[in-house]
């Protein structure tokens, strides 16, 4: 909303309030206050009417089924394999793929980047940097973890899929992944396989985006930058460029597969350089038409400093779009500055970067990185109001329910001993009992959840009920007490840095739910290694990951009940 013809302001999610912003000169925005205001209420989304939920490429358009431009605007989620450890930081802060899809939905998004399957190059990196602790920290990349790239799409990519659809987001499934010339018409090639035989009369997929920020380092230069004799950094645009006809040739072997397969869905291409403007040498040797359909994409990755106002980038965007009659899509773009907060000023790159899409006639979409920086989630207030002003309409949510939870053993807060039982109001005004752990009690406390009966070792599922208003809250984990009374895990497990601990952990770190939003199902898994006598909620000083530390004065988020069944 505009206060004067040289202040504008962006209206906050809630948790900061409004940035006021100076925009006099809208080359050098400026950060002038912030207002406390209560936080706002959103209205109520008001869905296209579609006939259908596909969308298609016309032109240099993604269009929906009436013809008419549908700008997709969005976030990226990485599935729990990653190796990158951007899945526990996001699942620590906002829960699961559905709950996360839910808050950005209603903050103006409607779709989600659906990462997947991690970046193996060769055996040797494979075993290096994920086995070794090196770029995966300890974690198992899916292409080890399940040799069958079908297998992979049925237990990881297709859960995570359905929890999208019940947010009511369309998904943009990125093979988040590059490898070498095996990789590539290997374990690549079968993943898409099979990714179109689940999913191709899927329109809530939009779009396949085909791999990531793609380059090819061979083995002999891979060796010799470990030996020190050349600078890889030097030489990797020429490397990859004398690669690109060799990616076109892959892309073009997908896109033939799919529509021999009878799938239409939009694919998306990069370049062997996303943001070195060679989207034109490397596309104009086949006229930008590497699709019988003509059903293809071209994502770019803005960087910072190339993409100020009336800067070469935007140009080279609209002369690439109007000479070619092709559309281009930002598919990555963070959700704070660089790699984190403190790297440039974030009214600058907003305001910069989001005036121009607002103003452009061509209707360019873009999906924000994953929000893995302790700042992200508080970030929405720099981009809210244009999601809600750039976006097309949400589809429709469709009747897809929740997967029933097993019939197990369930517990309420009054049935359970220590802490503090307090009442929540739910959304119908409905007064529910709940427990926390007081501010004023330190870290290492905790309250149980007493099963009647004592449980065997083994496999368990376990869904908790949990509230968040969006403010800051001491970290809390899930933990079981033995029939001699002792708490496992133990709580050095949840204070580590780097290698497999946290991956260890996921299963037991209630989330902060720092979207706030009210009632939370959160749902997860574990496998007991002693019986279970009780299940118990305690208060921890710090774990890696989590937003705010036990030191934040307030009490734990409250939890009503806690149910149990094992998995069979």
């Amino acid at each position: 909303m505009y206060l004067s013809r040289a202040i504008s302001a962006f209206v906050a999610n809630g948790a900061r309030g409004v940035a006021i912003v100076d925009v006099g000169e809208p080359e050098k925005p400026r950060l002038v206050g912030r207002a406390s205001l209560p936080p706002p209420r959103l209205p109520k989304l008001k869905p296209r009417p579609l006939k259908s939920l596909w969308l298609k490429v016309q032109g240099k358009y993604i269009v929906a089924d009436d013809g008419k431009p549908y700008v997709l605007m969005g976030v990226a989620w990485l599935t729990g394999d990653q190796g990158m450890k951007g899945n526990s930081v996001m699942m620590r802060q906002m829960g699961t793929l559905e709950h996360y899809a839910r808050h950005f939905r209603n903050l103006g998004m409607n779709a989600v980047r659906l990462a997947v399957a991690g970046y193996p190059s060769s055996d040797e990196d494979l075993l290096e940097n994920y086995i070794g602790g090196g770029v995966g920290g300890g974690m198992v990349p899916a292409v080890m973890r399940f040799p069958d790239p079908a297998e992979y799409v049925d237990k990881v990519v297709a859960p995570e899929i359905e929890r999208a659809k019940r947010a009511g987001v369309y998904v943009v499934l990125d093979l988040h992944a590059f490898g070498d010339y095996k990789w590539l018409w290997g374990w690549g090639m079968g993943f898409w396989r099979a990714v179109s035989q689940r999913f191709r009369d899927e329109p809530y997929v939009a779009i396949y985006q085909l791999t990531n920020e793609p380059g090819f380092l061979p083995e002999v230069v891979r060796r010799a930058a470990k030996e020190g004799r050349i600078d890889p950094g030097a030489y990797g645009g020429r490397i990859r460029e004398l690669h690109a006809s060799t990616l076109r040739r892959w892309y073009q072997d997908l896109i033939s597969m799919f529509r021999g397969m009878g799938d239409r869905h939009p694919v998306l291409v990069h370049d062997y350089g996303v943001y070195w403007y060679v989207t034109e040498r490397m596309w104009s040797p086949i006229e930008f038409r590497p699709d019988p359909l003509n059903q293809v994409i071209w994502g770019m990755h803005p960087v910072f400093r190339e993409w100020k106002l009336r800067e070469p980038g935007q140009e080279y965007v609209r002369n690439l779009m109007d000479k070619w009659d092709v559309p281009i899509f930002f598919d990555e773009y963070g959700t704070v500055p660089g790699s984190g907060p403190h790297v440039a000023i974030p009214e600058t790159l907003w305001f910069s970067f989001q005036h121009w899409l607002i103003n452009e006639p061509r209707k360019i979409g873009w999906l924000f990185w994953m929000c893995n920086a302790p700042d992200d989630v508080l970030q929405a207030e720099w981009w809210a109001p244009v999601a809600k002003a750039l976006s097309a309409e949400n589809p429709p949510p469709p009747p897809v329910p929740a997967p029933p939870f097993p019939k197990g053993i369930v517990v309420t807060a009054r049935e359970a001993k220590g802490g503090t039982l307090i009442t929540v109001r739910d959304e119908n005004g409905r007064v529910v009992p709940a427990r926390v752990i007081p501010a004023n009690e330190p870290a290492g406390s905790y309250y149980t959840f007493p099963l009647p009966k004592v449980l065997p070792a083994g496999h368990y599922r376990v869904k908790l009920r949990v509230y968040s208003d969006g403010s800051l809250s001491p970290p809390q984990a899930l933990h079981w007490i033995d029939a001699q009374g002792k708490i496992h895990p133990p709580d050095e497990e949840f204070d580590k840095w780097a290698g497999q601990d946290y991956f260890f952990t996921d299963a037991f770190v209630i989330p902060a739910f720092m979207q706030g939003g009210g009632w939370h199902d959160w749902e997860t898994e574990f496998f007991a290694y002693t019986e279970i006598a009780a299940l118990a909620i305690k208060k921890h000083k710090r774990i890696q990951w989590y937003l705010p530390t036990g030191d934040a004065p307030s009490p734990t988020r409250p939890i009503a009940e806690i149910a149990i069944a094992p998995v069979r």
